[in-house]
C-alpha cells in the first residue's frame, strides 16, 4: 500500500470515528436534568388529595375567573428515597399567560402524609436537575425572559434548605443541561 493510500485510509477512519462519537454524544439523554411534564388526566388519588389541600386556593381562583381551572399533576423522586413526590400546577387560562400559574411541590413521607415544600408562580417549565443540595435535587422552574439576551435559556433555580425549596438564582442553561 502506498503512503498516499495509507494516509487517505487513516483519514477516513478518523472521520468515521469522529462521526460515530458525535452521534453517540448527541443521542445520549441529558444527565444534567430531567424535564417533568404535568398530566391533566390520571393520577386521580393525587389530584383528589391536591384539591383537598389547596381547597382555598382553588375556590379563590374559580371565584375570580370565568375560565375553567385544570389541575396538572407531576411526579418525581426528589430525594431518591423510592417515594414519588408530587407537583401540582393550577392552570387557569385567564391568569397563567400573564402572571404564570400557581405551582406547588409536596414531599410525601413514608406514612403517606403530604408536606408542602414549594409554592410559586411559574409558566409550567419544570425540570429536576442533576445537582443536589442537602441530598435533594435542585429544581428549574419557569423560563425567565431576559430583555438584554432574549435568545438565552434562563431559568429560576430552586434549592432545598432542609425544610423546603428556596429561590436561589437565575441560571443560563446550555443545550443538554
Amino acid at each position: 500500500m502506498t503512503t498516499k493510500k495509507s494516509f487517505t485510509f487513516a483519514c477516513v477512519g478518523i472521520i468515521c470515528l469522529f462521526a460515530f462519537a458525535v452521534f453517540m454524544f448527541k443521542s445520549k439523554p441529558s444527565q444534567h436534568s430531567q424535564n417533568v411534564p404535568f398530566f391533566y388526566t390520571g393520577f386521580e388519588s393525587e389530584r383528589t388529595k391536591a384539591a383537598q389541600l389547596l381547597e382555598k386556593e382553588i375556590l379563590n381562583l374559580k371565584k375570580n375567573s370565568d375560565h375553567p381551572l385544570k389541575i396538572g399533576i407531576a411526579k418525581a423522586n426528589l430525594n431518591e428515597d423510592g417515594i414519588s413526590d408530587i407537583f401540582v400546577y393550577l392552570e387557569n387560562f385567564h391568569d397563567c399567560p400573564r402572571h404564570g400559574c400557581f405551582t406547588y411541590a409536596y414531599i410525601v413521607n413514608e406514612k403517606g402524609d403530604w408536606q408542602q415544600v414549594l409554592s410559586v408562580m411559574t409558566h409550567g417549565d419544570l425540570a429536576i436537575l442533576h445537582d443536589k443540595t442537602l441530598e435533594y435535587h435542585d429544581l428549574s422552574l419557569g423560563k425567565v425572559y431576559d430583555f438584554d439576551h432574549p435568545t438565552q435559556n434562563k431559568f429560576a433555580i430552586w434549592k432545598w434548605n432542609g425544610k423546603k425549596y428556596d429561590y436561589n438564582q437565575v441560571k443560563t442553561l446550555k443545550k443538554g443541561e
